[in-house]
Formats: structure tokens, sequence, C-alpha cells
């Protein structure tokens, strides 16, 4: 169950990060 958490934290942090590249893109 921990793995899982892990991974979900993960792939959110990788969302988020993405979302915060694509946003910063469109800014500029």
């Amino acid at each position: 169950a921990a793995i899982t958490i892990g991974v979900l934290i993960l792939l959110a942090r990788a969302l988020l990060l993405r979302d915060k590249g694509a946003n910063t893109e469109t800014l500029k």
C-alpha cells in the first residue's frame, strides 16, 4: 500500500510540474 501511495504522489507531482511548465510557456 505504501508503495502505491508513493507512486501516486510521484505521478501527481509530475502532473503538477507539467501543468506549471505549460502555463509558463503560454505566458511567455
